[in-house]
């Protein structure tokens, strides 16, 4: 088997990842996920346990409730690992399981009614979220709302198709 010129072979893959929008829009992503729990941190006492692990699970959380099978299903880790982030926020009072009205077996997992509220939770992220505004104008900051929105949407409305 021929062995592959290193030098050449890093400059394609730099020269491809600089092009490739959602390789950045990834990189970017987990980068605002460490960005946000760092000053979440700083802003909020109680919840020196939240990590990226936790962070996952909120845009799948729903006020009415969520069991923790969709949870798997959609973050695409074992039911122990999400058994085991949701005792966490539980602990830090973040969320709670409640019976499940439609099904008297299973449990669904809501943001807490008590302790932080999920109100709360949010302004913590647009608090964070202006420390970094400076970047951009108002208008740059819609269209970039708008383009993430969009994309947010067709890959939602895609992946439920299949």
């Amino acid at each position: 088997m021929k062995e592959i010129d290193v030098t050449e072979v890093r400059g394609k893959l730099e020269r491809e990842q600089e092009l490739s929008w959602s390789h950045l829009l990834i990189k970017t992503a987990r980068l605002l996920d460490e960005y946000v729990l760092q000053k979440i941190k700083e802003d909020r006492e109680g919840i020196d346990g939240l990590r990226r692990a936790h962070l996952q699970l909120f845009p799948y959380i729903r006020l009415e409730g969520v069991r923790g099978s969709e949870l798997v299903d959609r973050i695409g880790i074992s039911k122990q690992a999400i058994s085991q982030l949701v005792r966490e926020l539980e602990e830090m009072n973040l969320v709670e399981q409640v019976p499940d009205p439609e099904d008297g077996r299973a449990k669904l997992i809501r943001f807490a009614r008590s302790g932080q509220s999920v109100v709360e939770g949010v302004q913590a992220m647009r608090s964070a979220e202006k420390g970094l505004e400076h970047l951009w104008d108002e208008g740059q900051r819609g269209h970039m709302i708008e383009a993430l929105r969009l994309l947010c949407n067709e890959l939602t409305e895609q992946l439920e198709e299949e």
